[in-house]
């Protein structure tokens, strides 16, 4: 079952619904275009629309930690790709958050990492993908997506 959660740039952002024994991670799936409206000869040789999207998983244990992953890919290399993960408690405080720039790149993975404190928590994940890149409309591309809560204990 596919639950709606918000729209970005026009983009509806989708998420499974997590099983309890799921073996890895769910992800909230984000994605546009970025369209080159510069068509000098310096840049002839790059497609005319450049898609790019990417993931921001639910919240997981790994080892002693709760961890949360992003990945953000174009179809194309684009200037630069800053991924920004973050772990929240569900009532809204940030425990963790890992940004970080990527350049001259097609595809990048980042993650933010807590410890886990031994009890039951519940905790949601939360990404921003940025996606910029000279001549193109739409740049710098903002997506971002965010997971439903995830109750974890380690």
């Amino acid at each position: 079952m596919m639950t709606t959660l918000f729209c970005v740039a026009g983009l509806t952002l989708t998420v499974g619904q997590a099983g309890a024994a799921a073996a890895k991670p769910l992800k909230t799936t984000f994605g546009t275009v970025l369209t080159k409206v510069d068509r000098s000869m310096a840049t002839a040789a790059l497609p005319d629309t450049i898609y790019c999207g990417g993931y921001v998983t639910n919240p997981y244990q790994a080892g002693g930690a709760v961890r949360v992953d992003i990945h953000g890919e174009c179809t194309a290399v684009v200037d630069n790709i800053y991924l920004s993960p973050a772990i929240y408690y569900s009532n809204g405080v940030n425990v963790a958050e890992r940004p970080a720039n990527f350049p001259s790149r097609a595809a990048a993975d980042h993650f933010a990492v807590t410890n886990c404190l031994g009890i039951n928590l519940e905790y949601f994940g939360y990404g921003v993908a940025i996606f910029t890149k000279a001549g193109y409309a739409g740049s710098p591309l903002v997506l971002s997506g965010q997971t439903p809560n995830v109750t974890i204990f380690c």
